[in-house]
């Protein structure tokens, strides 16, 4: 009986989405697991090449590109995983990934002949159908020519499974690229999003230096403030007496208004004492003008 596969390594992470990451991984670990149990059940019946002491290895690349070495010697035949195994004849693949069996039979086939390891070496994969058919009419018997055309419509079905699986493989490329193509603009969008909030960063920033030079100007007319408080307090001082000097020139002022009147009134008071005067000197000249012409004659 052939033993279970091993597990294989998780592929590295690519920088791609992990959306898409983790869909295209999880897809390519179905189809991988499909596979490989097809290709066990087809490794059991292969007892028929015991005889053959098949002890060459057979390198496939799987979809998610670990390395898948099969081999068989005698009785036993294993499946194992890994990029630790090196290729000793790779068989190719198709662009979608999938697992071309009639290659790999061909190859189990061209390595199972009585010819020598070199020649079997040099000797192209054939085809599933003639290179089997050869060996089961040439090198077996009956009962492994039954089993031999068992294991061809296994393979056939395998192969067929292979192909539905290609066209999956095709979709998760096509969501693959859809979603990197996605998460490029999703990029773009942030990309712009960053310089958006980086723009608003410097405008905060710029905000916060004008609010500091503002409290800076504050602080400072503050303590011009304090530093005014005493020379304003001198001058409201002097200003109040400078007020009380003239309200007691006021005073002067009214006292010296009424001696003014006082002095007007006196003045007035002189004049028309000065024209009674002089009225009375005009009268006494008129009357002592008739009495000198009296007194010539």
């Amino acid at each position: 009986m052939v033993p279970s596969p091993s597990p294989s390594p998780s592929p590295s992470p690519s920088p791609s989405p992990s959306a898409s990451a983790s869909s295209c991984s999880s897809s390519s670990t179905t189809t991988e697991t499909a596979i490989l149990d097809a290709l066990n059940t087809m490794l059991a019946t292969m007892r028929i090449l015991r005889a053959y002491d098949v002890k060459s290895a057979v390198v496939v690349k799987a979809p998610h590109q670990d390395t898948i070495v099969l081999s068989a010697a005698g009785e036993a035949a294993t499946v194992a995983t890994g990029p630790e195994y090196a290729a000793e004849q790779p068989i190719p693949v198709n662009a979608a990934g999938a697992l071309p069996l009639e290659s790999l039979l061909g190859a189990f086939a061209s390595r199972t002949t009585t010819t020598t390891t070199t020649d079997a070496a040099a000797s192209s994969p054939g085809s599933m159908d003639t290179d089997m058919l050869e060996l089961a009419d040439g090198e077996v018997d009956g009962t492994a020519h039954d089993e031999m055309e068992e294991l061809q419509g296994l393979a056939r079905r395998v192969q067929n499974m292979v192909a539905e699986t290609r066209g999956t493989v095709e979709e998760i490329h096509a969501v693959v690229e859809e979603t990197m193509s996605g998460a490029e603009e999703l990029q773009g969008v942030v990309g712009g999003a960053e310089a958006t909030a980086e723009a608003v960063r410097d405008t905060v920033q710029e905000a916060w230096d004008l609010a500091d030079r503002l409290d800076e100007g504050v602080k400072s007319a503050h303590k011009a403030a304090g530093e005014m408080a005493g020379p304003l307090e001198r001058a409201r001082e002097n200003l109040e007496a400078i007020v009380e000097g003239l309200e007691t020139a006021e005073g002067k002022l009214e006292d010296m208004g009424e001696g003014l009147v006082a002095l007007h009134q006196l003045a007035v008071l002189r004049n028309e004492q000065h024209a009674e005067v002089i009225a009375f000197l005009r009268r006494l000249e008129s009357c002592m003008k008739p009495a000198a012409g009296r007194g010539r004659k």
